[in-house]
């Protein structure tokens, strides 16, 4: 055949059917690429990593979808999402990043973290944006590459002012990295040979060894100065470096876990919380010490905080009326079941929340918060008191006898007042206080 007869046709003016045909034999990864190199093979070819994921789009579907919940199964659907570009609004997105291999973080996960972050960038509407980043045992490298894929999304999400984000932990949350922002003493070895030979040791030469650890006795002054055999540095080696973002539109973080103030988060999360327009804050199931939160607390400053939520945190009195004090803008205050560590007597001398509307808390800190001399007169925005507590022994009744009443005493200023937990079925809210709001 001449050239002259020769005709060439491109691959995007083959009709749809052959396309559907060609792209039946692609494998997931293939079709993934090839329906993102074009908005009319995106429009075509999506529809059939839907189906192969088992991902269905709801019946009155209009670009808009409702809540999404995704876990380890079912996360392989997320990067077809990601690249739909007929996909314009998600009102929340559910995320449970579970890894079960103890060697290496699969595909799937980084696959799915890099569609939340193409979701974050590109959706008109994101609303709330839910994650468990708590995978299982893996290697140190795959840790650090994790913790930047997470910081990734994290970031683009925070450049939205329209999403919320909540990080929490599950059932599995073995996260190997440090737990404890502040603790920079640890031990190691000054050679690989006498780390190799202590691993070789026997079980009489480890027991002759911890008892002469145990019978120690202090070195002498002139010893000060010696390097110890057994240790070669007191100083946390550099960790990782997670990016910062810039102009952060972000006014709604939860902290459900301790997972942002790990050691690789922390400053991360200083930084976000320090510079972002945030407006409501949630600090719960926060494995952090007292001494922890001694120095992270006044790290933080909000100055359009006006919801702050705090659950079981190992924060103690002291260190959150110094909080309070420095954010008079708090106009909702939930200490729900948070337990009181340190003495909350006597009362505070003077209000702390003075544009405060609804008080969350315990009998306990209800008291604190409005028992002091002149309590009556302070809050004057305060609508609605909850009492929550678990505990429903007549010493808690007595408790809540004394809340009622200086509820009462606040003459015409008399907000609601609401009884939850299992002290709600000892306890019965006067009728008068019942409608009062």
């Amino acid at each position: 055949m001449s050239p002259e007869n020769t005709s060439s046709c491109s691959f995007l003016e083959l009709p749809n059917e052959l396309l559907l045909i060609i792209a039946a034999g692609l494998d997931d990864d293939s079709l993934l690429h090839l329906a993102a190199s074009s908005r009319r093979l995106n429009l075509l070819l999506v529809p059939s990593l839907f189906s192969r994921c088992d991902f269905k789009l709801p019946a009155s579907f209009a670009g808009a979808l409702p809540p999404l919940s995704f876990n380890g199964e079912t996360l392989i659907a997320l990067p077809a999402i990601g690249i739909a570009s007929f996909i314009h609004s998600i009102e929340d997105i559910d995320c449970a990043f579970f890894a079960y291999n103890r060697y290496i973080l699969p595909k799937e996960i980084f696959d799915a973290a890099r569609a939340l972050n193409a979701l974050a960038i590109r959706l008109k509407h994101l609303g709330h944006l839910r994650f468990n980043p708590y995978v299982a045992g893996h290697s140190t490298h795959e840790l650090f590459g994790w913790s930047d894929a997470v910081a990734t999304f994290l970031n683009s999400a925070a450049l939205r002012g329209d999403c919320a984000i909540t990080v929490y932990s599950g059932l599995r949350d073995d996260y190997v990295a440090d737990p404890r922002p502040f603790s920079h003493v640890f031990r190691v070895h000054a050679n690989a040979a006498r780390s190799q030979s202590q691993s070789r040791a026997t079980l009489g030469q480890r027991l002759r060894r911890a008892l002469a650890s145990l019978f120690r006795f202090p070195r002498r002054s002139g010893d000060a100065h010696r390097p110890s055999s057994d240790v070669e540095s007191t100083e946390r080696p550099p960790g990782v470096k997670i990016p910062f973002v810039d102009k952060s539109a972000l006014t709604t973080l939860h902290i459900h876990s301790s997972f942002l103030l790990h050691a690789n988060f922390y400053r991360w999360t200083l930084h976000t919380l320090n510079t972002s327009p945030i407006t409501s804050l949630s600090l719960t199931n926060i494995d952090l010490s007292h001494y922890d939160w001694n120095l992270t607390l006044p790290a933080l400053t909000l100055p359009l905080l006006t919801h702050l939520t705090i659950g079981q945190c190992a924060i103690t009195v002291p260190d959150l009326d110094l909080f309070l004090t420095r954010h008079p803008a708090i106009e909702m205050l939930d200490l729900g079941f948070h337990p009181a560590i340190g003495t909350l007597a006597p009362p505070i001398p003077a209000p702390i929340l003075p544009r405060v509307v609804t008080l969350i808390a315990t009998p306990e800190y209800l008291l604190y918060f409005l028992a002091g001399t002149g309590a009556a007169g302070w809050y004057p925005a305060l609508r609605a008191v909850h009492v929550t507590s678990h505990d429903d022994s007549a010493y808690q009744v007595a408790q809540f006898a004394r809340v009622v009443e200086c509820v009462e005493g606040r003459g015409k200023n008399v907000p609601g007042l609401v009884v939850t937990g299992r002290l709600s079925y000892r306890c019965e809210v006067p009728s008068h206080l019942a409608g009062a709001e």
